[in-house]
């Protein structure tokens, strides 16, 4: 970081000057606040000239929204804006876990992973079509578009959480990462975002808690699986802290209270998702919470799912005298409020009806048994909606992507070649372009790679080519991907013959230039993954993991480059320079 302009050497001190002169009476204009959401992290100097500038002002110098647009941006620059993938980053800290690190460092980069941060932006071109845009500005977000942003979502099976058996470590990972929430919670309130519907003012929150360890799972997604901002750190606290409670009750009561009492409704929903553990929290505090929650913490299944999972789940744990007050308000239905007026009143009728037997019907899901007269209302009128019959215990919850399985189709020509012939024929497909709706040469030479059995005929092609096929950054870029220790529904291979694999595997990598390392990065990080038990065998899986390390640090930190970006160290370059 530049402390004073005295640091700076000849050809920064003139982009300094340009820009500290460039700034000059000119930092109440939406260009020069364009411009300066476009500089990037290594652009250090204009963002120093940007920092004296505002120093130098007086209190009443600089008219809102123009203020408070500056110090967003400032604020903006203290984290370095993750890009939202992790890259590398998890399999490091699960190595230094797995090595025995229980180190503040260790918690510091988890935590540091999923953090929310506030980014800005210039108002896109997008958001103006939808609202008038003012002569002068008098709001921040007629200046700049400010929000959270974070790192993706943890993948759970990945890091290995559920082999941390260290309650204290837990405990001050959990500590780490409530104060990372209250952080984004904090931001949030700051620029006016309220948990409003979904908690989309926060970046979007489905469920406070994982519904699958991956964020992929069979033709499930993880409803949170491409939320940025407030999500990621919010799951994975509640994994650490359902983590303690299975190791330790007591230790987990320390948080669980607190959750209760704070004001903001993510950590109640918190409260509610874990209290869902009858060994953490008993049947009578839940019948309180459920009897006193407002129309909408009963009814919003958007905003408040954890409730209403709360309701069903512990409904069997309740007294009776609870189990009928909570029925009878059930049956009442939502209230008619909730609709548009438009609708007539025959409609509403209807959709209250469903709404009623719904969370009837959610409650038997659960295991719970409904009180006589309730269970009577059910059986006779549920005929009337007959998807209840087949529902489930998260159904009309805010879900996620289904995703949809495709019909491989892999190219056969790639039978009929071998050695570097194939090997160049593979590398131009997975470089074509898709021709047509169902014309995709590198989805079906992937579909090839992919096949069973494929991945060892590549693995004998590439040792044959020159380098290890340093030629071929695609093809290893797959092959990282597609080549495993088994084959589904394959014979289990011998050790030694898995080992000698993995060393031949390696003894490639380690020809491969930077270049194409950087190009594979991806695909050989998941290989090491997947061979990690075999490769640590093969005294080549030191120095190829040592050449591969800073690449992957260097990919999970890239920060995309704009087109568009105006760059003062241009201008202002000394020409003899």
């Amino acid at each position: 970081m530049i402390r004073t302009s005295g640091n700076l050497d000849p050809r920064d001190w003139y982009t300094y000057r340009t820009a500290f002169a460039f700034l000059n009476k000119r930092l109440a204009e939406q260009g020069t606040i364009d411009w300066a959401l476009k500089l990037k992290p290594h652009q250090k100097v204009e963002r120093f000239a940007i920092e004296n500038s505002l120093a130098r002002l007086g209190a009443n110098d600089l008219s809102e929204p123009w203020s408070t647009a500056w110090r967003l941006i400032e604020e903006s620059w203290i984290s370095p804006q993750p890009d939202g993938r992790h890259g590398a980053a998890v399999y490091e800290i699960r190595k230094r876990l797995r090595a025995g690190d229980r180190s503040g460092a260790v918690i510091a980069a988890l935590v540091d992973l999923v953090a929310p941060r506030l980014k800005v932006e210039p108002i896109s071109d997008w958001r103006w079509s939808q609202i008038k845009k003012p002569r002068k500005p008098t709001r921040v977000d007629q200046v700049l578009y400010a929000h959270l942003t974070s790192g993706e979502l943890i993948d759970l099976q990945a890091l290995e959480l559920a082999n941390i058996n260290e309650v204290d470590f837990l405990s001050s990972l959990a500590s780490a990462l409530e104060g990372a929430v209250a952080h984004g919670l904090d931001i949030a309130s700051r620029l006016g975002r309220t948990e409003g519907r979904s908690f989309a003012g926060l970046g979007l929150l489905y469920r406070v808690y994982y519904t699958q360890p991956m964020r992929h799972q069979d033709e499930d997604s993880e409803p949170d699986a491409f939320h940025y901002g407030i999500a990621p750190s919010v799951k994975l606290l509640y994994a650490v802290v359902a983590r303690i409670a299975e190791l330790d009750p007591t230790a987990a009561q320390y948080f669980v209270s607190f959750w209760k009492l704070k004001a903001s409704p993510v950590y109640v929903r918190l409260w509610a998702a874990i209290s869902r553990n009858e060994q953490i929290m008993p049947a009578a505090e839940v019948c309180s919470f459920v009897l006193d929650l407002d129309q909408d913490q009963f009814w919003d299944l958007h905003k408040f799912p954890e409730f209403t999972e709360l309701r069903a789940v512990r409904f069997r744990d309740m007294d009776e005298a609870s189990k009928i007050a909570i029925t009878d308000r059930i049956k009442r239905g939502p209230p008619r409020s909730q609709w548009s007026k438009r609708l007539d009143a025959a409609k509403i009728d209807e959709l209250q009806r469903y709404w009623s037997l719904r969370e009837l019907r959610r409650i038997e899901v659960a295991g719970g048994v409904l009180p006589e007269k309730a269970k009577l209302w059910l059986d006779a009128h549920a005929a009337q909606f007959e998807e209840l019959a087949e529902m489930s215990i998260d159904d009309d919850f805010a879900g996620g992507i289904t995703v949809t399985r495709r019909e491989a189709r892999p190219d056969a020509k790639f039978d009929a070649l071998e050695g570097v012939e194939r090997l160049r024929a593979l590398e131009a497909a997975l470089a074509t372009t898709r021709r047509g709706w169902d014309d995709d040469p590198a989805e079906r030479a992937n579909d090839w790679i992919g096949q069973a059995g494929n991945p060892n005929k590549l693995l004998t092609d590439l040792e044959v080519a020159n380098n290890g096929g340093d030629d071929f950054p695609r093809v290893w870029s797959r092959f990282g991907w597609a080549h495993r220790p088994s084959v589904p529904g394959g014979p289990p291979k011998d050790e030694a013959v898995l080992e000698f694999e993995a060393a031949t595997v390696l003894a490639l990598l380690n020809q491969l230039s930077q270049q194409t390392m950087l190009s594979a990065i991806e695909g050989i990080t998941a290989w090491l993954d997947t061979w990690e038990k075999h490769a640590i065998k093969s005294e080549l899986c030191l120095p190829v993991w040592m050449r591969l390390w800073p690449i992957a640090v260097e990919v999970t930190n890239l920060t995309p480059e704009g087109q568009d970006e105006e760059d003062l160290e241009i201008i202002a370059r000394p020409v003899n320079d």
